[in-house]
This record gives C-alpha cells, sequence and structure tokens, in this order.
C-alpha cells in the first residue's frame, strides 16, 4: 500500500481506539445531602469472595486449609499435603465462623460440611459423621448462625458440638460431647435453661482445656461488657 492507505486506520484500529461507554454516567451522580439522603436506592449486591478458613494444631506442626470444595492438611514446616478431604463446606462466605477444629498435634480433625460434622484421622480416613440440617444457609442477613460450633479434645479422643436441629415443627438446640472412637455420646445436654452451660445458640466458645479434662462453653446471654 502507498503512504496513503498505510495512514488510513483500518476499523479494526478505530474500534480499539474508541473508548467504552462508562459503566456509570458520572454526570447524573449527585452529591448526598439530607435533602436527598431518603431517595437513596440499593442498585445492586456483589457478595465478597469467599475467604479461605484455616486452623492450626496447637504444637504448629499441622496447617488446614478449607475452602468450598475441601480441606487440606499440610505439614507446616515443608508445606508438603498430608491429605486433602473431599469435604463440601459452607456458604457462609463472610462470617467469621470456625468450621474445623484440630488435636493438639494435628493427628486429628473435626470439620463442620454443609449436612455433617464429621472428624477424620491425618493421612488415613473417616473416623465418625452426624448428619445435621439448616435453614438458612441461603440468606444472608442469618448466614452462619446455625452452623454446629465443635471442638476436639487435644489428645482427638472427644469431641463436643452445639448446634440446632430442625424438625418439620419445631426447633431445638443440642449440646452433646462424643467419645469418637467409640461412637458413643458421653454427656447430652437436656435443653433445660437452667443448666450450666445455657443458651449455646450462635456463641462460637466451645474449647477444651489443654489436658482434656475440662470443656469451656459460653452463654451470650450471661455475657455483659464491665461498666454496663
Amino acid at each position: 500500500p502507498d503512504a496513503a492507505e498505510a495512514a488510513t486506520p483500518s476499523p479494526t484500529m478505530q474500534e480499539v481506539a474508541e473508548p467504552s461507554a462508562p459503566l456509570v454516567e458520572t454526570a447524573n451522580l449527585q452529591p448526598i445531602t439530607p435533602e436527598n439522603a431518603e431517595q437513596i436506592r440499593q442498585l445492586a449486591q456483589i457478595e465478597p469472595y469467599y475467604p479461605p478458613h484455616t486452623a492450626l494444631s496447637a504444637d504448629g506442626r499441622v496447617a488446614a486449609l478449607g475452602n468450598p470444595w475441601g480441606v487440606r492438611l499440610m505439614e507446616r514446616a515443608s508445606a508438603d499435603e498430608i491429605m486433602a478431604i473431599p469435604a463440601d463446606m459452607p456458604e457462609c462466605q463472610f462470617s467469621g465462623e470456625r468450621y474445623m477444629s484440630l488435636s493438639a498435634d494435628g493427628s486429628f480433625i473435626a470439620l463442620v460440611t454443609r449436612a455433617a460434622v464429621q472428624v477424620w484421622q491425618a493421612g488415613g480416613g473417616l473416623l465418625y459423621e452426624t448428619p445435621y440440617s439448616r435453614r438458612f444457609s441461603t440468606d444472608p442477613g442469618t448466614c452462619g448462625m446455625d452452623i454446629p460450633r465443635l471442638s476436639i479434645s487435644p489428645d482427638g479422643r472427644l469431641l463436643a458440638v452445639s448446634g440446632m436441629e430442625y424438625t418439620r415443627d419445631s426447633l431445638s438446640q443440642f449440646f452433646r460431647v462424643v467419645d469418637i472412637l467409640a461412637n458413643e455420646v458421653i454427656y447430652e445436654w437436656d435443653g433445660s435453661r437452667d443448666s450450666m452451660h445455657g443458651s449455646l445458640d450462635a456463641a462460637p466458645g466451645l474449647g477444651f482445656s489443654r489436658d482434656g479434662r475440662y470443656l469451656q462453653t459460653f452463654d451470650p446471654l450471661r455475657f455483659a461488657l464491665a461498666g454496663s
């Protein structure tokens, strides 16, 4: 082509050079004032990306990394993978729930899936599983509230779980301690509000002592800030 033809941009070049239309016409945006504040309306809702959930054994040897598709157990020092657990994790993207609990040396891990509470042996297999039901899994206002709270003892023998159970016509709370290897419930709350641990719903306060002889619970109805 001659110089005149070479200087003439092709349609493709013109399309690339033309700026795309803005997503929002900034000329139509108005500053928020007391007079127009009541006219504010939600145009869209963007949920954050699912943050990974992590757990670390008390001795620092084993780390667990969970996402919606499963859990990876790794040697913390070398980052070598111990095992991958194909667990269907809950979809509460912006809560601070603890979905996993490791024994003191990382030999056992308890975790909450979308429909069950499980205990796995690191490098082994599934040792314990019990189902549970949820009703708020797709409600952003209550996401995570009905996910069971759990804690595994330092030696990996006992599992403490608190949560809510649904039937067709009722809702009940539960709190139980399970001997994992024996697959036996060694303690179960009778539901009385006058009991020592009281209301346990929506309170991530379960935890075993270092020697596994004591179990901490948290009752939000009995909590008060100093000076209140």
